[in-house]
């Protein structure tokens, strides 16, 4: 059973997708050598997404981080009935990510407090100042932050 992270950012109509990794990393799935699709209708997007990963019918699990109150995954995709990961992974997983919408949804459906405050964002960064990702990512964010 694999698990995937969507980004969706439908005000710029871009989807991001993510493949987890056992390690918790992410391995982005690439639509022609960019890091996003850019589908403006959902079905598209799913035939993109079961092409990409050649999709045969098994069970799969989604986070998806969106800007709208609502995401679709296609009906024909089998959602497993358990999340194979747990909410702290899942924590772990968007503490990551920058782009994080307003909406978190999970599928199969688990309920996740999630808020990711510039102090949280911070730690993660500080965590590891010798990996040259995190401290790019830090100045960045203290960019995003600054008054």
């Amino acid at each position: 059973m694999n698990n995937y992270y969507l980004i969706h950012l439908d005000n710029e109509g871009k989807t991001s997708v993510y493949k987890v990794l056992p390690s918790l990393k992410l391995e982005i799935l690439k639509n022609y050598g960019e890091e996003y699709t850019k589908y403006d209708k959902y079905d598209v997007f799913w035939k993109w997404f079961k092409r990409k990963i050649e999709y045969e019918g098994e069970e799969l699990c989604f986070i998806v981080s969106s800007c709208e109150e609502y995401f679709i995954v296609d009906e024909k995709i089998n959602i497993s009935s358990i999340h194979t990961l747990n909410e702290d992974e899942i924590k772990t997983i968007l503490s990551t990510n920058e782009k994080l919408s307003t909406y978190l949804f999970c599928y199969p459906n688990m309920e996740i407090n999630f808020e990711k405050k510039k102090e949280e964002l911070t730690e993660i960064y500080d965590e590891n100042k010798k990996n040259i990702q995190n401290y790019f990512r830090k100045k960045t964010m203290e960019y995003k932050y600054r008054k």
